[in-house]
């Protein structure tokens, strides 16, 4: 069996850590998926564990979520097709790895019994991962800008409350008492577990030294000082926070979502045909095509608003180009009230007598706010965006083309698809329709 703390992490205690060019189409990070039908035994365990899970409202680095999918599209993951197909894995988990180009998944085969703990151990891999790569992009950050990571940290070193908070284990409780695992021991470098107090403090008081001599000759001493700094330090600390939302311009060299976008040559081409599809009702007037050489591939929306969202998406990543931001629905509802109206009665001409109306009443309803607590805030909203990644998701899995840069991950997010791989027809791109983006 692998160690709980093993320092490689290309080896997991659960499954196997499979490593892909990019993400599988549909997935989201830290989502745990579970191949079966919906309404199976195991299925309502799974559903009801992860609904246990999220109850006890621990603290995490990552949000997890779990999906019960019947089949996914995986032809652009021979890797992990290879595990489902030939050995029967069902249960996987994209992970977060902001420090990597390339993606990594757990891969497992589970079953009713062993589902509790192989979840546990899920999110304990996904966990240790996601924190090696913080680690990896917070310590390439601090050689290339050691005096301002100093500067950034210096206040911090003498303040109780992170102090405290750095004696913390910050696994401690992840794993349920009873599951099987061991703590390996440590290397000639490795910092032991179990060091006293005032050690720890020594070790704190050296960071800035320790950032020095590692740029310089990576010392094995300050080494491994360092990376035991950054393991309990980085995610209480809030450097994270910092350094994402005051040093922008320095972090992005570190973790670029553009550069997908930059060596992907496929088009995003929307086109009018004329009539809507009878068969599939929300192939609209105007339908959304990924094309990619000469081979291409229509998209086929599970929801109407999905297309309409996605147009308007595309619209503003076109006009606005690397000046695009989150899309505020809610606080500029009724400007994009106005357009989506005008774009629903384009694409799905219903016979009313006031087309952009109806299209207006469609949009307030999807950002409409549940319950007045706000707990099931823009439900409707959530739910089309994720509609929207598996239906555009899966095409891209299918053209053989990594999906990132063609879909949203979240409502705070944009497209990174660079705006001349988007063909919109002249129709869509008038001007009465540009001067509302």
């Amino acid at each position: 069996m692998e160690t709980a703390d093993n320092s490689r992490i290309n080896a997991s205690i659960v499954g196997q850590i499979i490593e892909e060019e990019c993400s599988v189409g549909r997935f989201s990070d830290n989502c745990i998926y579970l191949f079966a039908e919906k309404d199976s035994t195991i299925a309502k365990k799974a559903v009801r564990l992860m609904k246990d899970f999220k109850a006890r409202k621990e603290a995490y680095l990552n949000t997890y979520e779990l999906e019960v999918v019947k089949k996914v599209e995986l032809s652009n993951h021979p890797k992990i097709k290879e595990r489902v197909e030939k050995y029967g894995d069902n249960f996987l988990l994209q992970l977060s790895t902001p420090s990597e180009y390339t993606k990594k998944f757990i891969v497992a085969k589970t079953d009713e019994n062993r589902l509790p703990a192989d979840l546990e151990l899920m999110v304990y891999e996904a966990e240790r991962v996601t924190a090696s790569s913080l680690k990896d992009l917070l310590i390439e950050f601090a050689i290339d800008n050691t005096e301002e990571f100093i500067s950034l940290i210096k206040d911090s070193l003498t303040e109780r409350e992170l102090l405290s908070s750095y004696l913390a284990d910050p696994f401690g409780n992840i794993l349920l008492p009873g599951c099987s695992t061991t703590r390996s021991a440590p290397g000639t470098n490795k910092i032991p577990d179990d060091i006293s107090y005032k050690q720890k403090m020594e070790i704190f008081g050296r960071v800035p030294e320790n950032l020095i001599k590692y740029r310089k000759n990576h010392d094995p001493k300050a080494t491994a000082e360092l990376d035991y700094f950054l393991e309990h330090y980085y995610d209480r600390s809030q450097i994270w926070d910092i350094l994402s939302q005051e040093k922008p311009e320095k972090v992005r060299k570190h973790i670029d979502p553009m550069q997908k976008a930059k060596a992907s040559t496929m088009d995003l081409v929307v086109r009018y045909i004329g009539h809507a599809d009878k068969s599939r009702k929300n192939d609209g007037h105007f339908r959304l095509y990924l094309k990619k050489g000469g081979k291409e591939e229509l998209v086929h929306f599970t929801r109407s608003e999905g297309c309409i969202l996605y147009l308007i998406y595309l619209l503003d990543r076109k006009k606005n180009e690397d000046e695009v931001d989150t899309l505020r629905f809610s606080g500029d509802k009724d400007k994009y009230a106005k357009l989506f109206g005008k774009l629903y009665s384009m694409v799905y001409p219903i016979d009313v007598e006031h087309k952009e109306k109806y299209g207006k009443e469609k949009f307030y309803k999807l950002i409409e706010d549940r319950s007045a607590k706000g707990e099931e805030k823009q439900k409707d909203l959530y739910i089309v965006l994720r509609t929207m990644r598996v239906d555009i998701g899966d095409v891209c899995e299918r053209m053989g083309e990594p999906p990132e840069p063609f879909v949203i991950p979240n409502i705070a997010s944009h497209l990174t698809i660079l705006p001349k791989h988007i063909i919109l027809p002249p129709e869509i791109l008038s001007p009465e329709i540009m001067q509302m983006i």
